[in-house]
This record gives structure tokens, C-alpha cells and sequence, in this order.
């Protein structure tokens, strides 16, 4: 059984995975700026590197994807582990009305299913709305411009972009157009599925035997709708 400690690792273990796929980038990232410098300002090796820049970016792509897909496996057992603990916890509240296996609980079971298949999806889309083309287009830009203007040589230029990159990581773009590095977007959609799960759970389970309200304990930084309480 996962305790919220394991899945805080859980995530963190897959946001790590996405640092590695972000490490690829970067040496990626760099060897183009380099190769870029040594180039003659012909425009068809100018468009030959360019293309380059294009398969780089497929490859990234792919990795996300690949990784992504290996997580979905992870997320379904460990979601599958955390609502079976949620479920024995709940055993006691059930008093004399008996409480079926999980596996036998359709209600439960369709809530457990449908939550994997959120999360699990939102991680798949990750690989389609990372921003590398963008990162890549404009840390060229930014290089060639600095070196021509006298700024700084191509050399200084190469490491400033590939420092900048470092920082903001991958990035993902959402819908509204808010940006979230790459490794932070995956640990936080494992944790908002965590903490939705559990609440499903714990509501489907209070209607089985019957509760009539929800606990809440006082702490502090509590929700605004916890407040009134």
C-alpha cells in the first residue's frame, strides 16, 4: 500500500525522469549553437542546420512520449494500490452493513478507472504541447544576435543560452497559455490524480454506509470554502 509519502516519491521519481530527457536537451541545445557558429553564413547550411534543429526536436519529442508511456503503467498499479489502502482504512465506518471486496465494488471501480484514465491522459499530452521548437528558435536567435551586435563572442553567447535554458527546463503550454516546466507539470498531475482519487473514494465509500457529512480538521492555510467551518 502507497502512504502519501510514497507517492510524493512516486512523483518525484517521474519528475526526475523528465530532468534526464531535459539534460538530452541541453547537450542537444548545445552542440546546435556550436555547430551553428562554425557554420559560413550560407544560407543553405544555414537550412541544413536548421533542419537539424528539426529532427532534434522530433527526438525530444519521442522521448517524452516514450517516457510518458512507461509512467502510464506506474500510475495505474499505484493508483489501483492506493484506492484498495483508502478502501481497508475505511472498514470500520461500515458498522453491520458489510463491505464488499473493491474488485466487486462497480461504483468504486468505475471512479478508480476513470481517474487513471484523467491523469494518465493529461501526462500523454504532455509530449504534444512542450515547448522545444520555440526554446531552441529563439536561443539561436538570441546567440547569432549577441555575437553580431559585438555583445559578446559566440563562445559567451552559447553558454549564456544553454544556462538560460537549464533554468526554465522543458516547458509545457496549456490551453490558457500559463507555462510550467516540463518536470513540474508531470509531478503535479500525479499529485492533483492522487488527491482526486482519494476523494472519490472516501465520497463513494461515505455513501455506502451511509455518512451524513464530512470531517474536516482545523489547520491552518485550509481551503476557502473550509473556512465558514
Amino acid at each position: 500500500m502507497l502512504s502519501p509519502g510514497e507517492f510524493e516519491k512516486l512523483a518525484e521519481t517521474f519528475a526526475r525522469r523528465m530532468d534526464g530527457i531535459a539534460g538530452e536537451y541541453l547537450k542537444l541545445m548545445g552542440e546546435h549553437l556550436r555547430d551553428l557558429g562554425k557554420l559560413t553564413p550560407s544560407d543553405v547550411h544555414r537550412l541544413a542546420e536548421l533542419k537539424r534543429m528539426g529532427v532534434n526536436v522530433d527526438w525530444i519529442k519521442a522521448e517524452i512520449a516514450r517516457a510518458m508511456g512507461a509512467m502510464a503503467k506506474d500510475v495505474e498499479a499505484a493508483f489501483k494500490r492506493m484506492a484498495e489502502r483508502e478502501y481497508q482504512l475505511a472498514g470500520a465506518l461500515y458498522g453491520e452493513a458489510r463491505q464488499v471486496p473493491l474488485r466487486d465494488n462497480a461504483a468504486l471501480m468505475r471512479a478508480v478507472r476513470a481517474q487513471i484514465r484523467q491523469t494518465v491522459g493529461t501526462l500523454a499530452n504532455l509530449s504534444n504541447t512542450t515547448v522545444v521548437s520555440d526554446a531552441y528558435k529563439d536561443a539561436v536567435s538570441r546567440a547569432i544576435q549577441a555575437v553580431q551586435s559585438g555583445v559578446a563572442d559566440y563562445n559567451s553567447a552559447i553558454r549564456r543560452e544553454v544556462r538560460q535554458a537549464g533554468r526554465q527546463g522543458l516547458q509545457v503550454r496549456y490551453a490558457s497559455g500559463h507555462k510550467r516546466r516540463l518536470d513540474s507539470a508531470v509531478r503535479m498531475n500525479v499529485l492533483d490524480g492522487v488527491r482526486q482519487l482519494n476523494q472519490d473514494v472516501m465520497r463513494q465509500v461515505g455513501r455506502e454506509f451511509g455518512a451524513n457529512g464530512v470531517e474536516l480538521s482545523a489547520h491552518a492555510l485550509c481551503a476557502q470554502d473550509h473556512l465558514p467551518y
